[in-house]
Parts: structure tokens; C-alpha cells; sequence
């Protein structure tokens, strides 16, 4: 079955001096079938070059993102994806940043996946229901 991992989950499991590391390796050890939505790959780019507290090389985490995508499945996103998004985020007076957590549960959705593995399991729950029962993590 496939599991979902958010930016968070992803940046956490790559990174060994992460706090919440050991927990985000046992669910990708724990997942059947590892998943990402492909706009993590740039979020999760973003984070781990960027982040004050992390600062990778750029060459670095573009190798450790290629291996992630050549051992994990890579959800994309259609065009469909990215409006049934934003009608899930406009129904919920959600605004700004909300719509990239909303992609992510979107790509789970559309993939039946059985789990959406986070460390930000708020913004996921707010998304309403069918979201809320796959979300994993350690705040739960």
C-alpha cells in the first residue's frame, strides 16, 4: 500500500541530525510502498538548501532527491490536481502557504494512498475528513 510523506516527513528522514529523524526513518522503513507528490521534490530542495539550520550544498540534495525519485513513487500533479486544490482550499477559507499541503493530501487522495505521514499534522487535519484519517505523526 502506498504511504504519503509530506516535506516535512522527507526533510526529516533525509536529514540524520533532524530531531524527529528516527521517527521519520521508521515510517519509511514501515511503508510498503513510499510516496511523494512530485511538487515535494522542490519543497523539499528548497527546505534542505535554504533552511538556516541546514544549508546542503545545492549538488548534494539534487543527488539525494534523484535517488529519493528513482526508489519512491513520484505522484505528479495535473492540472485538475491543482483546481480541485484550490476549490478544497476556497471551500475551507484557507489561503497562502494552506494550498501546498492541500497538493500534497490532493496526490494522496487521488492515489488511494493509506497513510500521509507529517510533522505539521494540523495543517493536513483542517483539510477536512477524508484527509484527516491518513494523517501519521508523532503529534497524533
Amino acid at each position: 500500500m502506498l504511504t504519503v510523506f509530506d516535506t516535512s516527513a522527507i526533510v526529516a528522514a533525509l536529514t540524520r541530525n533532524h530531531p524527529r529523524f528516527l521517527w521519520a526513518d521508521e515510517q519509511v522503513t514501515a511503508a510498503d510502498q513510499p510516496a511523494l507528490c512530485a511538487h515535494s521534490l522542490a519543497e523539499s530542495y528548497a527546505v534542505m538548501t535554504g533552511h538556516p539550520q541546514l544549508r546542503y550544498p545545492p549538488a548534494q540534495v539534487r543527488e539525494v532527491l534523484e535517488r529519493l525519485s528513482q526508489t519512491w513513487t513520484v505522484l505528479p500533479l495535473t492540472p485538475a490536481d491543482y483546481l480541485d486544490a484550490a476549490t478544497r482550499c476556497r471551500d475551507l477559507g484557507l489561503q497562502g502557504g494552506a494550498i501546498y499541503d492541500t497538493l500534497i493530501a490532493q496526490a494522496a487522495l487521488r492515489a488511494s494512498a493509506q497513510g500521509l505521514v507529517t510533522l505539521n499534522a494540523k495543517h493536513f487535519r483542517r483539510l477536512g475528513p477524508d484527509v484527516e484519517v491518513l494523517v501519521r505523526s508523532p503529534e497524533v
